[in-house]
């Protein structure tokens, strides 16, 4: 069987995957460099410069932001990323083992990023998750049987 739309779901999902985790990556540099909490810092103060005032609840969301382990979002992201494109090599031979791996994967990231991220990677996660059940689901087709008169 060809399995051409757990191919395609897979591949999606593995570069969407690899976009996020790319740009976690890229925060995560600016994160150990100081970079991403002077941005923070300078948003801030650009909003309070036009005299938009900020509560301390929004000031503080940006100090949680700023120490999020975006370096974990972006191995997770990456883990997920090798982890489909193991699965999409596979779906031809062994689709159940291929299924399993796309479903098992969505639960090891969903558990290195937590709920917040898990939600934002909705797109990727959905991807695997669709690839995952019809490869478990779907069969071969069985050989059809020849009517003989």
């Amino acid at each position: 069987m060809k399995r051409t739309a757990e191919r395609v779901l897979g591949i999606i999902g593995l570069v969407l995957f690899v976009i996020g985790g790319g740009l976690f990556a890229i925060v995560s540099v600016m994160q150990q460099s100081g970079a991403l909490e002077d941005s923070f810092e300078e948003w801030i103060q650009a909003a309070e410069e036009q005299g938009q005032t900020m509560t301390d609840e929004e000031k503080e969301g940006f100090e949680i932001a700023a120490e999020y382990p975006y370096g974990t979002y972006a191995l997770a992201s990456f883990l997920a990323a090798v982890a489909g494109l193991v699965a999409v090599i596979i779906v031809s031979k062994k689709s159940v083992a291929s299924g399993v791996l796309f479903l098992v994967m969505i639960v090891i990231y969903g558990l290195m990023v937590g709920l917040w991220m898990f939600l934002l990677s909705f797109l990727p996660i959905l991807m695997y998750l669709i690839a995952g059940i019809i490869s478990l689901v779907r069969r071969a087709p069985k050989d059809p049987v020849s009517l003989q008169e």
